[in-house]
């Protein structure tokens, strides 16, 4: 993944640096098709501190969130928090549109994309309704 980084009215230091990759690359483990990512730190009056994440994936979907907090790093954070809760509600939809399009479509063909479901256990379960419904 491609992490493009910012930094708005503060210094990016090699230790910020390092915490924001660590930190996005961890929502891979979450969504597969992260294909860049971009990372927007600032300082707003010099009490908030905020960060904006913005995930680009490979299916047209773009993943957002932003966070405000007294400290950087807190910021950071939290909106990694929610870019994660993100990612995994839309991984959740795609497993559910895949269930939903092989138990009750007549062709079960399974398209490419939906991949991350563990499609032997729902092909097995298809093949047994199916005959069981003959």
């Amino acid at each position: 993944m491609d992490i493009k980084i910012t930094a708005k009215n503060i210094k990016l230091t090699p230790a910020i640096k390092e915490f924001i990759n660590t930190r996005v690359s961890k929502i891979e483990n979450f969504f597969d098709n992260i294909v860049s990512a971009q990372v927007l730190i600032s300082v707003e009056k010099k009490i908030n501190q905020r960060a904006d994440i913005v995930l680009h994936t490979g299916a047209k979907t773009t993943i957002n969130a932003s966070a405000v907090e007294d400290n950087l790093y807190k910021a950071i954070d939290a909106a990694a928090v929610k870019a994660e809760a993100q990612a995994k509600k839309i991984k959740n939809k795609a497993k559910t549109a895949a269930i939903k399009f092989l138990f009750f479509s007549s062709s079960a063909t399974v398209p490419v994309h939906f991949s991350m479901i563990n499609l032997p256990c729902l092909l097995a379960r298809i093949s047994s309704v199916r005959s069981e419904e003959s």
